[in-house]
């Protein structure tokens, strides 16, 4: 039969759920041989359980745009001495054992992180890539007595602005799809 105790020589179940925070802990286990009436046949020894702090890991999540080559994928951790270990979306490129790197591939950007003492945390990121906005902007032919003409911009797309490049002596119609002009 076996007994476990603690650094106090007190009797315990189970070592591993003594062990309560970062730091090192001294266990012995006795080995009595039970053929043994008077207890005398035993064997003690005498061990360790070093507990390290938990390691965390945090991948950042990014939305471009389509005409955007590409955009910062990074790993944060609370670790030292640490590798990476990157799954990566169909298509993209295998980052190697880096923190950060440049992502152009839509998809989920997981890691595995492991440091010196071997404990290891994961967590991932998506990038996301928005499609770049089409316009098209009606042409006018107007004779000099018409006035003016309007100018309508077709779009695709939400939440679309509008900036306009204008002629020198026109007025700036400003955030509109469409307006009158006349030059």
């Amino acid at each position: 039969s076996f007994s476990f105790f603690d650094e106090q020589n007190i009797l315990i179940e189970n070592p591993a759920s003594h062990v309560v925070s970062t730091g090192s802990y001294i266990y012995s286990v006795r080995l009595d041989n039970e053929n043994d009436e008077n207890e005398n046949c035993f064997t003690e020894l005498t061990f360790s359980i070093l507990v390290y702090d938990d390691l965390t890991v945090s991948v950042n999540s990014s939305t471009i745009c389509a005409s955007e080559e590409s955009t910062t994928i990074t790993a944060t951790s609370s670790g030292q001495g640490l590798s990476y270990s990157w799954s990566v979306p169909e298509g993209a490129n295998d980052p190697g054992n880096v923190a950060s790197f440049q992502a152009s591939i839509e998809g989920i950007y997981s890691v595995i992180i492991t440091d010196q003492n071997n404990c290891t945390a994961t967590d991932f990121g998506t990038l996301s890539i928005n499609p770049n906005p089409t316009v098209s902007v009606n042409s006018q032919s107007i004779c000099a007595s018409d006035g003016s003409a309007a100018i309508t911009a077709s779009a695709t797309g939400q939440g679309l602005s509008y900036s306009w490049s204008v002629p020198q002596g026109a007025n700036d119609p400003g955030n509109t799809a469409s307006f009158q002009a006349s030059v």
